[in-house]
């Protein structure tokens, strides 16, 4: 049985389903550390298209990538359409996010990461009001 699944991933059909991959292509943590930095990072499978044919915008704390691709010849014509939306966490700037398209067809996506500071709860004594 595994060795059909093998045959079915080399066969050409295979790549084509790559828009059906999920989000992230493993259940990795969004915010990674890496040399003692903390910072965003997310890998997008955008094997279908080319570099030119992939926009990265942010609007507020979303971060939106998409994907066009349109071919068409004399014997079929097929549009290609891939939208991934992801809310960027406190302590990500959208100005200082930055991408890059990778070998193997991945867009890379960083940001640097500082921890929103978390204030500590401060007891208060709430008066009971009576009548």
């Amino acid at each position: 049985m595994e060795n059909m699944w093998n045959n079915f991933q080399e066969g050409p059909w295979f790549n084509s389903l790559s828009a059906f991959r999920p989000f992230r292509e493993s259940e990795e943590q969004a915010i990674c550390e890496e040399d003692g930095v903390r910072k965003l990072r997310l890998k997008f499978d955008v094997r279908r298209f080319k570099p030119q044919e992939i926009s990265v915008k942010t609007s507020g704390n979303k971060l939106t990538v998409q994907a066009k691709q349109h071919v068409k010849n004399e014997n079929m014509e097929s549009k290609y359409d891939y939208t991934r939306v992801f809310t960027l966490p406190d302590g990500v700037k959208p100005e200082s996010v930055e991408c890059k398209y990778v070998d193997g067809g991945y867009l890379l996506v960083e940001a640097p990461y500082d921890p929103p500071k978390i204030e500590e709860a401060k007891d208060q004594q709430i008066p009971v009001k009576h009548e």
